[in-house]
């Protein structure tokens, strides 16, 4: 890992992002090697400076991580930098990482009014809302575990419904914690994506979606006979008129031709005209 990768790690600090940032930034200077100036005070030179080289080093690596925390915070924000690593981030802390009353009301609403995104995992989503419930915890505002899990639960989508329920109504108090609740959401996220992540009915409208399920012709690229009558029809020739039909008789008489030879058509067809009843061309012995 170089210094290039900083912003593959890093995100940039806006003043809203504390948390993320200092995690990135805590992992990074990890990979370099630099992490002691970012938890640890600088040393003091004793008397006879025998530690000299300690404080140098310690010195050289701080001026490193000052030189990263630099690079990854808003030209805004660098006025707070300070003389060392480690009051640079307490400054940034004090004043953008601890919430106060309104950034505690944003993390409850958060907690409370989040939803699950339909293709999401919800164990993802159920780490951001243990998130939050340490961001007002921070801020002195700390919630029972039970409250948490209920609002885990309140998080998830209309069609977990029936998981909710079984929780809720057989799970005792001891069990009706957050580690738990998350194993059983795990384990029904696996069931469904194995099956695709699709569910069969969803619990809302169950009987709309029955009446919106397709018959087995209807998948089958349907003619509009079948989309009319729902059956499948049956494959005939098709009817090609006659372009030349036979003239009149010399009685002047028109359409005076004989019944046709088929049972069940009582209609007078002209020789050669096709037969609806019989499926073929009519000819009658002359």
């Amino acid at each position: 890992m170089a210094t290039k990768d900083l912003q593959l790690y890093v995100p940039i600090f806006d003043g809203t992002n504390f948390d993320a940032w200092k995690d990135g930034l805590d992992a990074f200077t990890m990979a370099m090697k630099c992490h002691c100036p970012v938890s640890e005070d600088p040393p003091v030179l004793n008397a006879t400076g025998t530690n000299q080289a300690e404080v140098d080093k310690f010195n050289e690596l701080d001026q490193q991580v000052k030189g990263i925390i630099q690079l990854c915070i808003g030209a805004s924000y660098k006025s707070h930098m300070k003389d060392t690593a480690k009051l640079s981030i307490k400054e940034l802390k004090d004043i953008f990482g601890t919430p106060g009353h309104i950034g505690a009301l944003v993390e409850l609403h958060l907690l409370f009014q989040h939803r699950i995104k339909p293709n999401a995992n919800p164990v993802h989503e159920v780490n951001n809302l243990i998130e939050c419930s340490n961001c007002l915890a921070a801020a002195g505002y700390v919630l029972a575990p039970q409250l948490i899990t209920m609002a885990i639960l309140m998080a998830l989508l209309p069609d977990w419904e029936q998981l909710v329920s079984t929780i809720c109504s057989t799970v005792e108090d001891a069990n009706f914690t957050i580690t738990k609740i998350t194993v059983q959401i795990q384990r029904e996220y696996q069931r469904r994506q194995a099956g695709k992540g699709k569910s069969t009915i969803p619990l809302d409208h169950p009987q709309q979606q029955r009446s919106q399920r397709t018959t087995v012709f209807e998948d089958q690229h349907p003619s509009l006979l079948n989309r009319l009558t729902n059956v499948k029809p049956a494959h005939q020739s098709s009817f090609i008129p006659c372009s030349n039909p036979p003239k009149q008789n010399s009685g002047g008489q028109c359409n005076q031709y004989p019944r046709c030879i088929f049972q069940g058509c009582c209609r007078n067809h002209y020789p050669g005209k096709y037969c609806s009843v019989g499926h073929q061309k009519v000819y009658y012995n002359q």
